[in-house]
């Protein structure tokens, strides 16, 4: 079933899908710069991305390069990804 903006809001919110979904439970166990919120905010970019909303996209993309960066360095592949997709959706360094 495809995710629109509002139902990708909602489960980072914690809201989505009958209550709370994976973001919720990530906020009651990890640190929000736990790698897993990287990857969230990846999905979410790519959700706004696809719907057009190129200022969401950067700032997911934004959100997630600096919680990868704080675990990894440039090398990693996920970090490499995220690099990549800011570059393709027209975001500054």
């Amino acid at each position: 079933m495809p995710v629109g903006r509002t139902q990708g809001l909602e489960l980072v919110r914690g809201r989505g899908w009958g209550g709370g979904g994976a973001i919720a439970i990530w906020f009651k166990h990890f640190a929000p710069d736990h790698p897993n919120f990287a990857a969230a905010y990846n999905n979410l970019a790519a959700i706004c991305y696809h719907e057009g909303d190129r200022a969401a996209t950067c700032a997911n993309l934004k959100k997630a390069l600096g919680i990868l960066l704080k675990h990894f360095d440039e090398n990693h592949p996920n970090v490499k990804i995220t690099r990549e997709s800011m570059q393709i959706a027209g975001c500054g360094k």
